[in-house]
């Protein structure tokens, strides 16, 4: 049985397992989420919310003796995180909009009662 690296992306890899009778199968490091690695999404997260991009990612990962993603698969993270927290914050805008209009609702009520 021998174990190989297919391809690397960041932090993760493709990986293959071959058998002398001819069976191979391959498998990721880590799960991927929308055909992207969630594990280099979270190393840009936490980069993130520490204030840091990615020349810190970089030397992070280079004195760990990991390997490197890409910058432009960090803007791609990047991008991907953004989109995400500009849904997150709309939703919470609209909901707090509702609570606001239904507390104005009960203020009119007592009010006129």
């Amino acid at each position: 049985m021998q174990l190989a690296e297919d391809s690397k992306e960041g932090l993760c890899s493709n990986l293959c397992v071959a058998c002398s009778c001819g069976f191979m199968t391959g498998f990721t490091s880590t799960p991927k989420e929308n055909k992207k690695f969630s594990f280099n999404t979270l190393l840009v997260f936490g980069l993130r919310l520490i204030g840091r991009g990615f020349t810190a990612g970089k030397k992070l990962l280079c004195t760990l003796n990991l390997p490197c993603i890409s910058k432009n698969t960090f803007r791609a993270h990047e991008l991907k995180l953004l989109k995400a927290v500009q849904l997150c914050s709309e939703e919470n805008m609209k909901a707090a909009s509702k609570e606001v209009q239904n507390l104005k609702k009960k203020v009119q009520l007592v009010v006129f009662w």
